[in-house]
C-alpha cells in the first residue's frame, strides 16, 4: 500500500492510503481499494472516472466511494484485488497494520515492514461486493495466507475462481531485506520462499448473508483451495481481454536455487503446463504481455522484459513469442538499469506511424 492523503470531493471519504494495483475498466475509470485509518478503520472500494481535458488542474473530480467495510481486528495488508463480472473481491488477510508502531516510528527509527504484524490465528477473509449495487454480499473465510498479487478472478459454474500468488505466512518479507540480498556468506544466506498458485472457489449460491462467515470447504488433501503451481510470482496476463473473465494463460517470474526471481515462465492454469525462459548470468524482470494487433488467441502477441546482463554490465529489453515462449530479438542498452518490479506497455496512440 503507499500513501495518498485526500479527500473525495462527491463523497467525502477521506482516503489514507490506497493498493498499489488499481483496476482500469473499458471506459478508463480507475477503481480500488482504498483504506481510512482511525478508531474504526474501513476498506473503501472507489472510483476515480477518466480524466478530464485538463487531469492536473482537478484529477480526482466525480470520484466516489461503492462501499465500506468494517476491518477486522485491525487493518490487513493489501496490496492488490480481484473484479469479476459482476463483483469485487477484497482479501483481507492476517497480516495487520500496526498504527501506533506507524505513528511512532520517527522516534523508534522503525522501517514500513516493522509497522506490519503477522497473526498466524486469524483467518483469512474474502469480501464480496455486488458490483451494481455496491453492497457486500458474502464474507469467506480460509486457512491463513499472505498474498500480493491477485491474478485474476472469474464466474463460471455457479462459483467464483479467485487466482493469486500466494504465500503460507510472511516469511519473504524479511527473506528480501537488503542485507540478505547481499550476503555473500553461504550459512548466512537464507532460502527463500516460493509463491503458490492457488485457485480459490466461493460458491455464489452462499452470497446474501454478510453476518455469517462461511468457511471455504477443504478437499481430501486438507486444502481449501487448489494448488495451481509452486513457484511463480509477478503475474501478468492479457489483461485487456481476460480481466474478471475465464482465462488460461499467466506470465511470470520464476526462481532459481539462489535466485527468487532467476526465470521468466508462462503458465498454463488449466492443463499446469509450464514453459521457461532462462539466460545464464542474466537477472529479468516482471514480464509484460502485449497483445498482437490482429491476435485471435490470448497468447497471440509478445512478452517483453528487461534483463540485466551481469557479464558485460548492460540491459538488454527482451522480446519473446508468448505463444511458444521463444527469443524473437533484444535490443541493448550499455548501461545496468535498476530491477523492476512492476512494469507496463503504454502504446502511443498520437503515432502516426
Amino acid at each position: 500500500m503507499f500513501n495518498w492523503l485526500f479527500f473525495y470531493p462527491s463523497a467525502d471519504v477521506k482516503i489514507n492510503s490506497a493498493t498499489a494495483h488499481p483496476h482500469v475498466t473499458p471506459d478508463k475509470s480507475v477503481i480500488n481499494i482504498s483504506a481510512t485509518y482511525g478508531r474504526t478503520s474501513t476498506y473503501n472500494i472507489i472510483q476515480i472516472p477518466p480524466s478530464s481535458e485538463k487531469p492536473d488542474e482537478r484529477p480526482l473530480e466525480g470520484g466516489k466511494a461503492f462501499c465500506s467495510i468494517p476491518a477486522t481486528n485491525g487493518l490487513g495488508y493489501m496490496h492488490s484485488f480481484c473484479i469479476t463480472e459482476n463483483y469485487f473481491v477484497i482479501t483481507e488477510q492476517p497480516l495487520v497494520l500496526d498504527l501506533w508502531r506507524a505513528i511512532t516510528h520517527r522516534f523508534s527509527g522503525s522501517c514500513p515492514a516493522d509497522f506490519l504484524c503477522w497473526d498466524p490465528d486469524r483467518l483469512t477473509k474474502f469480501h464480496v461486493v455486488d458490483r451494481e449495487s455496491g453492497t457486500r454480499v458474502g464474507v469467506f473465510t480460509a486457512d491463513p495466507f499472505l498474498v500480493f498479487h491477485h491474478i485474476n478472478a472469474f464466474e463460471k459454474d455457479g462459483k467464483i475462481f479467485l487466482d493469486g500468488c500466494c504465500f503460507h505466512d510472511d516469511s519473504i518479507i524479511r527473506q528480501v531485506y537488503l542485507i540478505n540480498l547481499r550476503s555473500t556468506n553461504q550459512e548466512e544466506q537464507k532460502k527463500y520462499d516460493v509463491a503458490e498458485v492457488r485457485r480459490y472457489e466461493l460458491p455464489l449460491k452462499e452470497l446474501g448473508n454478510v453476518e455469517v462467515e462461511k468457511p471455504l470447504p477443504k478437499g481430501a488433501d486438507g486444502l481449501d483451495y487448489t494448488l495451481l503451481y509452486t513457484g511463480l510470482e509477478l503475474p501478468q496476463f492479457n489483461y485487456a481481454e481476460k480481466n474478471g473473465k475465464p482465462y488460461k494463460i499467466v506470465y511470470g517470474l520464476l526462481p532459481n536455487p539462489d535466485d527468487p526471481f532467476g526465470q521468466l515462465g508462462k503458465l498454463n492454469v488449466e492443463t499446469k503446463e509450464i514453459l521457461k525462459w532462462q539466460e545464464p548470468g542474466s537477472q529479468p524482470s516482471e514480464p509484460v504481455f502485449v497483445k498482437a494487433p490482429d491476435g485471435k488467441n490470448e497468447d497471440d502477441g509478445v512478452v517483453l522484459s528487461c534483463v540485466i546482463n551481469v557479464s558485460d554490465q548492460t540491459t538488454s529489453l527482451l522480446v519473446l513469442d508468448a505463444k511458444d515462449f521463444k527469443e524473437l530479438g533484444r535490443a541493448v542498452a550499455k548501461v545496468v538499469s535498476p530491477m523492476s518490479f512492476h512494469g507496463i506497455f503504454q502504446q502511443d496512440r498520437k503515432s502516426t506511424r
